[in-house]
């Protein structure tokens, strides 16, 4: 909760700044603009490099509003209200031409000099008066004094809240990632550590390395003191390890940095992540993964035994339809037609067995071949050629083109997709399939 800082009320009693403020307003108001603006860019004012999108019209512009509106409030002997809107202003974020972060104290510390400036330099026009004109100058002293005690308390108060946001903001990244933090003074060996870090180690307070390499699982310990000595040497340590904590044992990661003095290591800083789940979905996928690569070897012994178990009578099929062949002249010519479709089908049967062999090896990848569409086409229509028969379906296709595919690939498409046609069809409908490219 930010608090608005209120000065003395007695610093905002004046004689004659009103009078001045008024002279000001209403015969100077273009060159005390101007004043102010120069100053800005002469002094390098921080807060005009949040505004290099205006053009200097624009910011001459800018700068006399905000000019009239300091100098009614004074003219109106109401400097300590302006001061309080000003800076409520501020803290709503309200300041419309940059966000209130992006102020400095820089900023504010400048910005009331240029102010304090501009209006001496217009003192002359209000008297002649040598002690008239000290007072003025005193009453413009005190009036900035107080709003830059003003500004000042509640900058500080600005950058609490910021620093307030950004260790809550770093204590829920910690526990999002269980990720937590800590600092080790080498030489007193005292480590200072987040909630997250307790959290992780299941400590009400920041050990010390010996206990908490006590806690480590011992067959990681030396692993891990000897990251610590690289790191000594080197200014960087990572290391993971088991840690041990009410019986149970998580897998913890850590990473920190080394600050030297002098050659030697004074403090480190770093971050320790649990791990644990992670470690156990790499167990599961490895084991997932000797699984399949068991299975996988399993299917290539299957599939070897099959075909070969296969391959045998098909190789005594084409051997008889050969010798068939032979005496095919004193066949009748159905009969040569038949023998030409066994020979035909025992070559398809070859190329399935063939291709399923392939297949099973997922070691063993079929490359992308040229491959004419219209001749694979051919061949998947004689695998369904019975049941083409039986459904009277027409089959054409517009001359498809060769292409680079994995023929047993594409094939299989064929089939796959002409069996689905020729299996959902109107009953007494004769289907009719046109496969076309484009």
């Amino acid at each position: 909760m930010l608090h608005l800082y209120e000065a003395q009320t007695g610093m905002y009693q004046f004689r004659h700044l009103p009078q001045l403020a008024r002279i000001i307003l209403a015969d100077h108001l273009d060159e005390f603009t101007r004043q102010q603006y120069a100053l800005s860019v002469q002094l390098h004012l921080p807060l005009l490099q949040h505004l290099k999108h205006y053009s200097e019209p624009d910011l001459l512009l800018l700068t006399r509003r905000t000019a009239g509106e300091f100098l009614a409030a004074l003219a109106a002997n109401e400097g300590r209200a302006h001061i309080q809107a000003s800076v409520e202003r501020w803290l709503a974020n309200d300041l419309q031409v940059v966000d209130y972060l992006q102020i400095i104290v820089e900023d504010i510390t400048v910005l009331n000099h240029i102010r304090a400036e501009s209006l001496r330099h217009f003192i002359p026009f209000y008297t002649q008066d040598l002690a008239v004109a000290l007072e003025a100058a005193s009453e413009v002293d005190r009036f900035f004094m107080g709003f830059s005690t003003t500004s000042l308390a509640t900058f500080i108060d600005l950058l609490r809240q910021r620093i307030s946001q950004q260790e809550a903001q770093l204590l829920e990244a910690e526990s999002i990632a269980r990720l937590g933090s800590f600092t080790w003074d080498i030489n007193s060996n005292r480590t200072e550590s987040s909630p997250e870090m307790r959290l992780i180690t299941e400590t009400d307070e920041s050990p010390g390395l010996e206990r908490f390499l006590a806690n480590v699982h011992p067959d990681d310990s030396q692993h891990l003191k000897e990251a610590i000595a690289h790191a000594f040497a080197t200014g960087l340590l990572e290391c993971e390890f088991r840690f041990l904590t009410s019986g149970q044992e998580k897998t913890l990661w850590a990473k920190g940095i080394v600050y030297f003095s002098e050659g030697a290591p004074q403090r480190m800083a770093g971050v320790v992540q649990d791990i644990s789940e992670r470690k156990k979905m790499e167990a599961a996928l490895l084991r997932k993964t000797l699984e399949l690569e068991r299975s996988n070897e399993e299917l290539q012994q299957f599939a070897s035994v099959a075909s070969h178990d296969l391959k045998e009578p098909l190789r005594k099929i084409v051997l008889y339809a050969d010798l068939l062949e032979a005496e095919a002249a004193q066949l009748p010519e159905r009969g040569q037609q038949q023998l030409a479709r066994i020979k035909d089908s025992a070559r398809r049967m070859r190329l399935l067995i063939e291709d399923i062999l392939a297949w099973s090896s997922l070691n063993q990848r079929e490359e992308p071949a040229h491959t004419p569409l219209e001749k694979t086409l051919a061949e998947s229509l004689e695998v369904l050629e019975q049941r083409v028969r039986e459904k009277g379906a027409r089959i054409s296709s517009d001359g498809l083109p060769e292409v680079r595919v994995i023929p047993f690939q594409i094939r299989q498409l064929f089939q796959n997709l002409l069996s689905n046609a020729l299996e959902f069809t109107r009953p007494g409908v004769a289907p009719e399939v046109r496969i076309t490219h484009r």
